[in-house]
């Protein structure tokens, strides 16, 4: 896992997660804000050739489908893509921060 502050040149350290139906490569990146990602790559990942990636919005719970970013996952990502989600994710207001209407 990555943590960041927001400086995000590349990704790497990609763990391998290999079963009989997929072998994926995953890095996390996690932000101040409490959000990160989840990058994957590899067979099994919505990806194409020239956009190997995989990106889903998370937090501690796990995977967020009810971010201003995205409601699922994001496939077929170039490294420019990424990068651009990154900097999204680490703007995000935490859930504990939002004022509700009353």
């Amino acid at each position: 896992m990555i943590n960041a502050d927001f400086a995000v040149t590349e990704f790497s350290n990609f763990d391998s997660h290999n079963s009989d139906f997929c072998d994926i490569n995953r890095v996390k990146v996690m932000f101040n804000n409490g959000f990160g990602a989840s990058i994957i790559t590899g067979q099994g990942s919505y990806s194409s050739e020239g956009h190997p990636y995989e990106l889903a919005v998370i937090d501690k719970g796990g995977i967020r489908y009810d971010t201003p970013i995205t409601d699922d996952v994001l496939g077929h990502l170039n490294a420019d893509e990424v990068k651009k989600i990154l900097f999204e994710i680490s703007g995000l207001i935490p859930d504990s921060m939002k004022l509700e209407n009353v």
